[in-house]
């Protein structure tokens, strides 16, 4: 009786995992087409550095990071990303490189700071 019964829970378990609740379909074409991405990579000489990072008026997203360090930032057409790193040590640099998924690559570098922008897909 208790092995059938765990039997049927797991049944159930399983089956409610695979049910609908969520919207998978796949996005439309427009929607899609409007979507992109770019990857934020920073390093240096320096190991240590705070890096800020936001998507146009967004408040931006501040970590401490050891070097070399890179984010994924998901973007939409017409969509600006800025980054700053700075150097966390007392000695060495940083450099801060955007490079979208679309094409376009912006770099900078600096003993104490790196700022960078990049437009997504113009």
């Amino acid at each position: 009786m208790r092995s059938s019964l765990a039997a049927l829970l797991i049944l159930a378990c399983t089956l409610a995992s695979c049910g609908g609740g969520g919207n998978d379909s796949p996005p439309t074409p427009e929607l899609a087409a409007n979507r992109a991405s770019a990857v934020i990579t920073a390093a240096g000489t320096a190991t240590r550095a705070r890096i800020s990072y936001a998507v146009d008026t967004a408040a931006p997203t501040e970590v401490n990071v050891t070097l070399p360090w890179t984010l994924t930032q998901p973007l939409t057409r017409g969509q600006t990303l800025t980054a700053t790193a700075t150097n966390l040590d007392a000695q060495g640099n940083v450099s801060l490189q955007i490079t979208g998924s679309e094409g376009g690559v912006v770099t900078s570098s600096g003993t104490s700071t790196a700022t960078v922008r990049f437009s997504c897909c113009n």
